[in-house]
């Protein structure tokens, strides 16, 4: 049985503790220090009256600034318990959790403190940071799935263009060979079966006619032809450029910093899905912003985005 001298007594270290945290919201350099002497006064005012839930709300406060999140977690348990309508117990533990990175409990403990009192403006930001925390984790999540699937997807892709490449190849030596024969195969016959008068300019001129008609499909097959071999030779070369990007991935990131990780992954990403003729005209015509080669122009081209999309936007000043 606690005594009422003890409550008393409790109830002072208690405030004591509420200022030396207060403190710590002014002098943030003195967070740590001013953290540790409240938890020492709270550990005397729980001895004195384990009772007293607001001495285990502050010191799941006080853990919180000292970085203990799961030590928090189980002080304002204690405090919920003793008393389930502290509004700042169940915020509290909303900001232990949203340090864990626990970011669904974390939105239910802010769900309670609102639910408590609505009228809090705290509690309704502290929700509202869990729950752009949560987004942001899982866009973080989704990216990281898109990098380990990525290396597959170009390697799979680089393969499909040296395949359509050998086809194509081989297409174009078997339709010169089939031309070849052809040509011979014509002229054979026009030589045994016809009588040409070549002393007459004018006298070959139905032959070659004749031939022009044969031999333009095949002509126009292999233009055709020739135009996807090249498809295939820029597609590949283009793939494995993103493949090499992606491969330095870890050295660009550390280039563009922390923030934009993840706006450098979701680039990569779409460059999948990109135009390579627009790319690779950038480098054929040596546009002046152009780099050497096609991944050190993707590069760019992706530095160039993420530092627009991470721009400061300018205020301007009505007129």
């Amino acid at each position: 049985m606690v005594s009422e001298n003890d409550k008393k007594k409790a109830e002072e270290l208690v405030l004591e503790a509420a200022r030396l945290l207060h403190r710590a919201d002014t002098e943030p350099d003195q967070k740590s220090q001013l953290a540790q002497q409240a938890l020492i006064l709270l550990d005397d005012a729980i001895a004195l009256d384990p009772s007293n839930s607001r001495a285990w709300n502050i010191r799941g406060l006080a853990k919180i600034n000292l970085g203990d999140y799961h030590g928090a977690i189980t002080d304002c348990d204690e405090a919920i318990r003793l008393n389930p309508k502290s509004a700042v117990a169940w915020n509290n533990r909303d900001l232990a959790y949203y340090h864990l990175n626990k970011y669904d409990e974390a939105i239910n403990n802010a769900l309670e403190a609102i639910k408590i009192d609505p009228q809090k403006e705290s509690f309704q930001n502290t929700l509202k940071a869990s729950i752009i925390a949560k987004s942001q984790s899982e866009l973080s999540k989704q990216a990281k799935e898109n990098v380990l699937q990525l290396p597959q997807d170009l390697e799979t892709a680089i393969d499909e263009q040296k395949a359509a490449h050998k086809r194509s190849s081989r297409l174009q030596a078997d339709l010169l060979n089939v031309l070849f024969l052809v040509i011979i195969c014509y002229f054979a016959m026009v030589f045994i079966n016809i009588d040409v008068d070549f002393s007459n300019p004018f006298g070959s001129i139905p032959i070659f006619t004749i031939l022009t008609f044969i031999i333009l499909p095949f002509i126009w097959a292999l233009r055709i032809v020739g135009q996807n071999i090249t498809n295939a030779r820029v597609l590949e070369q283009d793939y494995f450029s993103r493949l090499t990007v992606y491969n330095s991935l870890e050295f660009y990131q550390s280039k563009l910093g922390n923030q934009a990780n993840d706006l450098y992954i979701e680039y990569v990403n779409s460059w999948m899905h990109s135009n390579t003729a627009d790319r690779m005209e950038r480098l054929n015509n040596k546009k002046p912003d152009a780099e050497k080669t096609p991944h050190e122009d993707m590069v760019k081209i992706c530095q160039d985005a993420v530092d627009e999309r991470l721009k400061p936007t300018k205020y301007k000043k009505p007129k």
